[in-house]
């Protein structure tokens, strides 16, 4: 069937992840103002950040193919595709770069951004990598999704906009921390192979009951902090209840028609104002 060769091609190459950053960064957009020069970053920031988004999780599949053989291996990376992303990546990681320097904006938040990504994925001294560290790996998936607008505040934008009273920061912290319990969502999904890789998320050290615990905890603390707007509501129940029932054996695709769903809520909340 075309419909499911498609969708499965997009889940290996996680389209879905992409679609939430863009569906984020579209609610978002007028979050960011625009430089009193008469300037406009906005489109340049996402594009970059989307760049490296794409590169960070092309990367990571491409050091984690043990870990897909046990517990995705319908979407682990082929040989061939090994090779070939593996000679790409360098140059999509290289582009946005240029579309910095040629904007005279500076470079270092993207460099952070790729080197996390980096550390986050390859394994440097005896194995070791970001991602073996418990919350951390979750923490670190969450700044990937967020950056583009924690860096346009504080980086691309002059400072006399930012307080600590910023509309935006409470939205973005309330965002971090359900993007978060979605990760560990994620974790659930991959505990074995995490186990098998001595990767230490957390339900490998705590236990899938008090992995999903600390999760819902994230999803209040952002409902806390959310808008009370009905879009909100629907995004962490949703996410609330894609946590109680994840097993490590369920279908991938509950996984990922739950980042479709909540990218669909996003552009409907869009489109409703």
């Amino acid at each position: 069937m075309l419909f499911k060769r498609v969708f499965d091609l997009a889940n290996k190459y996680r389209v879905g992840v992409y679609c939430l950053f863009c569906s984020f960064l579209l609610v978002n957009w007028g979050s960011l103002p625009i430089s009193p020069q008469g300037s406009d970053p906005r489109l340049l920031l996402a594009v970059v950040f989307l760049i490296g988004l794409i590169w960070i999780y092309l990367f990571n599949k491409t050091c984690d193919r043990v870990e897909d053989a046990i517990s995705q291996p319908e979407e682990m990376f082929l040989d061939k595709e090994n090779r070939i992303f593996s000679r790409l990546l360098p140059f999509v990681a290289a582009f946005p770069m240029l579309l910095l320097l040629s904007a005279h904006v500076p470079v270092w938040p993207y460099l952070f951004y790729i080197g996390l990504g980096f550390l986050y994925s390859y394994p440097l001294i005896n194995g070791f990598r970001l991602k073996n560290v418990p919350l951390l790996k979750n923490f670190i998936a969450g700044i990937y999704v967020l950056s583009p607008l924690w860096f346009g505040l504080y980086v691309y934008f002059p400072p006399l906009y930012v307080s600590p009273y910023y509309p935006a920061v409470s939205f973005l912290t309330a965002v971090f921390f359900i993007y978060v319990s979605g990760e560990i969502l994620w974790d659930i999904r991959d505990v074995e192979g995490d186990k098998a890789t001595n990767i230490q998320t957390i339900p490998v050290v705590f236990g899938i009951l008090y992995a999903k615990i600390i999760a819902l905890l994230f999803v209040c603390v952002g409902l806390y902090l959310l808008p009370h707007i009905l879009a909100n509501y629907i995004i962490c129940i949703t996410v609330a209840t894609s946590i109680v029932l994840a097993k490590p054996n369920r279908s991938k695709y509950y996984y990922h028609l739950f980042l479709y769903f909540l990218s669909g809520v996003l552009v409907m909340a869009v489109l409703w104002k």
